[in-house]
């Protein structure tokens, strides 16, 4: 009687390596799905991060807006230049009235509105932040080298009204009377200047929802030592920053002031 051969359900030595080989294949294909979403994840959460960024400075905006009623304007840190002392001073007497450091920063030779010179000047020992920068004067000189026009330009933060939105600080705080008598004027009228519509100062970046920078400027005449002129203030929030940052501190806030005497 012959034996019957044994035969085995164990898989052969070749069967088990080519096994291996799809199980370590799989768990390639694995690990790099993985990662794929894991690099997909922290891409959108920074796409996520820089637009929550790009409004945070808009919400706190509108939440500086509704709180106005409990910020109030702080002590400036120096006096605005007197604008009417300097017309009809040299430059170099300017710049010595000036003071604060002042130091001429750029010229040029004009020949328009009756100018032959322009002359900016920087006020050194001022500088608000790194953003806001150094308040300027820029005065223009007549053929004789005598100032028959001039401006001033600082950061709000610098006269005090820093911490204000753009609409409280005019509307609220009388940012434009308050320049206007700064610069030397003792007679104008500011009871009809009103700011019109938002849509009409304020500027947005492409996404058309978030506020790039609000501007307005307001003119008009008044008069000092029965000498009359025309004035302008102009008062500009530049948001960039504060956007790119997500803090509302960051941004740029300027009033630009001219004043020009009338012919008598």
């Amino acid at each position: 009687m012959s034996e019957t051969p044994h035969t085995t359900n164990q898989p052969s030595v070749h069967y088990r390596s080519r096994l291996k080989a799809r199980i370590a294949l799989v768990c390639i294909v694995i690990a790099v799905l993985l990662a794929v979403v894991c690099v997909s994840l922290v891409l959108i959460n920074q796409v996520s991060e820089r637009q929550s960024y790009a409004h945070a400075a808009q919400d706190d905006a509108a939440l500086l807006e509704e709180e106005e009623n409990s910020t109030e304007v702080t002590r400036a840190t120096y006096p605005i230049v007197n604008l009417v002392d300097l017309m009809g001073m040299t430059q170099d007497q300017a710049i010595n009235a000036i003071g604060h450091g002042a130091t001429v920063e750029h010229t040029s030779s004009l020949d328009a509105m009756g100018h032959a010179k322009e002359v900016t000047i920087a006020l050194a020992d001022e500088r608000a932040s790194v953003y806001a920068g150094t308040p300027t004067v820029v005065v223009w000189l007549n053929s004789q080298g005598q100032v028959q026009s001039a401006s001033y330009q600082a950061p709000t933060s610098l006269l005090g009204y820093g911490s204000l939105s753009f609409i409280s600080a005019i509307e609220d705080e009388d940012l434009v009377d308050y320049v206007l008598s700064s610069v030397g004027l003792t007679s104008f009228d500011t009871s009809q200047l009103a700011l019109p519509d938002k849509s009409q100062y304020s500027t947005y970046e492409s996404d058309r929802k978030t506020l790039a920078s609000e501007e307005y400027t307001f003119s008009g005449q008044g008069s000092a030592a029965n000498q009359a002129y025309t004035w302008s203030v102009m008062l500009t929030y530049d948001y960039t920053q504060a956007n790119e940052t997500g803090n509302l501190a960051n941004t740029i806030k300027q009033v630009h002031v001219t004043l020009t005497p009338l012919a008598e």
